[in-house]
């Protein structure tokens, strides 16, 4: 994993992506997902599902963490890079970054596609 970042940087950089959207960070889609299910945690005043939503984020922080550090921040052992490892094909790298993309747009606007879903269900 140490330096796989520099080898594949959009399969990792999605993968970063995903992974502060899973903890929740933001501007990214997984922020306001949490955050509305805090809200109505809060609404309902159940202590244990606010200290599950809690318990979530830190495991996905302890969990994925190490993961990105050591892709982006570590370097890899020996000088030479590991021999076949190179950026995923278009096929797969395309979607992925566009998913990336799109979790951040949300993250961002998070109203547009709020109101477009509640426009939806109606």
């Amino acid at each position: 994993m140490s330096g796989l970042g520099r080898q594949m940087p959009f399969t990792m950089g999605a993968f970063a992506i995903g992974a502060l959207s899973m903890i929740g960070v933001p501007p990214v889609a997984g922020f306001v997902s949490k955050w509305y299910l805090l809200l109505g945690t809060l609404e309902t005043k159940h202590l244990g599902l606010i200290l599950v939503l809690l318990a979530s984020t830190i495991l996905n922080a302890g969990y994925f963490s190490p993961i990105v550090f050591k892709a982006f921040f570590e370097k890899s052992k020996d000088d030479n890079p590991p021999v076949g490892i190179q950026e995923a094909p278009y096929a797969m790298v395309v979607p992925l970054t566009l998913t990336a993309i799109i979790s951040v747009i949300m993250g961002i606007y998070p109203d547009f596609f709020m109101n477009f879903v509640k426009m939806v269900v109606k």
